[in-house]
């Protein structure tokens, strides 16, 4: 914690500097000794220590501060060079860990499509999954029915679609449905289909009951005829099947033909359709201005807000729920994704391929971007937050600089006395 490193500092500065006063109460008795004797030792030890101990003292403060506040030159290093570091230390980060090929030689070390889907096979791991998944969709549920998010929603999504042109992207729908024929496959479908339920038998009993009701009001003499000759009703029913069987047939009969006249007139009105929706402006015009209408319908409104009302209702009864069943689906597609990443190694290739891409491409834009921000972060720092981190940081290590300082100086004091004595 900052608390502790700041204690741990300013114990090893009261360290160091209770060095610095011991040498130099050393040094004071050493003279007011006059040197003699051992005297004469001391204080060649305490005079070099004390030297070392400043000299030390000044090297670690320079690079903070002006040692006592006085403009030494080359002092406060930290804050005059801060511009200079924070762009060095951009420019490292970048060149350093952000390389695009070692970002993707340790993507494609570390494997990371097999390690999920080795992760989410374990049924443990992707109910868990889950169960974040499910605290994230409340979220989310929460979040769009706030009022103030709806009603953005709302606005955005109209603007959108009033934006829309519905005519000309209907054409542009309807072209693309028609292709290659695909209208004529649905229409063939449709003919057989029809075809098929024609000769079943209630609709042969429903178009014998509507033949004796136009006849009983258009024929009614035709009827009465027909009722002296026998039952009306069995005369329907054959003329039903009849009329049934004789309208499967030309259904068919279109069907097989994909020339027959009906079909070619199908072609035909589904290409006026096209041309008429992205071309006749007037017709383009009432289809948005019907758009418009339904849009701002307050009925529709009142239906989508319903909608959503009981949709929101049921998702946020089933999310409160510890047992949630949308938790435990999400849980259950999580463990088959990870079993089938775990056994598809051709899918697990692909998708490293993929990922692969994806970095090739955003590496250089993302390095570049990195390094900027840490740059332009590190400028942007006080100079005393700076300088505060730093010393939080490595001050320690400075403390123990200047200790050894300290006892190093002393000690070439000593040997340097011992010299000087050996030579005179």
């Amino acid at each position: 914690m900052p608390v502790d490193r700041a204690a741990r500092l300013r114990q090893m500065k009261m360290m160091a500097l209770a060095l610095l006063l011991a040498c130099a109460a050393l040094l004071t008795l050493a003279l007011a000794q006059h040197r003699v004797g051992v005297w004469d030792w001391v204080a060649a030890f305490a005079g070099a220590a004390l030297v070392g101990a400043l000299a030390d003292w000044f090297a670690v403060v320079a690079l903070f501060r002006r040692p006592l506040g006085l403009p030494f030159p080359h002092t406060a290093i930290v804050p005059r060079k801060k511009a200079q570091l924070a762009d060095q230390l951009g420019d490292f980060i970048r060149d350093r860990f952000l390389d695009t090929p070692m970002l993707i030689a340790r993507l494609r070390g570390f494997d990371p499509i097999r390690r999920l889907g080795a992760w989410l096979s374990q049924p443990a791991h992707a109910q868990r999954l889950g169960g974040h998944l499910q605290g994230v969709l409340a979220e989310v549920v929460a979040c769009l029915d706030d009022p103030r998010v709806r009603d953005a929603v709302q606005r955005a999504v109209t603007a959108r679609l009033e934006g829309l042109d519905l005519s000309r992207s209907a054409g542009d729908l309807l072209e693309t449905l028609t292709a290659q024929g695909r209208h004529q496959v649905l229409f063939g479908q449709a003919l057989k289909e029809a075809a098929d339920h024609v000769e079943t038998e209630p609709v042969q009993h429903t178009l014998s009951s509507m033949l004796l009701e136009i006849a009983g009001r258009e024929y009614p003499m035709l009827l009465r005829g027909l009722a002296m000759m026998g039952k009306p009703e069995d005369f329907g029913l054959k003329l039903g099947a009849a009329t049934a069987r004789g309208l499967a047939g030309w259904l068919r009969e279109v069907h097989d033909d994909p020339q027959h006249p009906r079909r070619l007139a199908f072609d035909a009105v589904v290409a006026e359709w096209i041309e008429r929706l992205r071309t006749d402006p007037d017709f383009a015009a009432r289809i948005n201005e019907a758009k418009h209408r339904w849009l701002h319908a307050p009925e529709l409104q009142a239906q989508v807000h319903g909608l959503w009302d009981e949709l929101r209702r049921w998702l946020m009864d089933d999310l409160a729920t510890p047992g949630s069943r949308l938790s435990t689906q999400m849980g259950v597609v999580a463990q088959r994704l990870g079993e089938t990443l775990v056994s598809d190694g051709a899918l697990r290739t692909a998708l490293q391929e993929h990922l692969e891409s994806a970095v090739e491409h955003l590496a250089p834009a993302l390095r570049e971007g990195a390094g900027a921000h840490i740059a332009r972060t590190v400028r942007d720092w006080p100079d005393a937050v700076l300088v505060q981190e730093l010393e939080l940081g490595v001050g320690r290590d400075l403390q123990f600089i200047r200790l050894n300082g300290t006892v190093v100086g002393g000690l070439i004091g000593l040997a340097l006395h011992a010299l000087e004595r050996a030579l005179g």
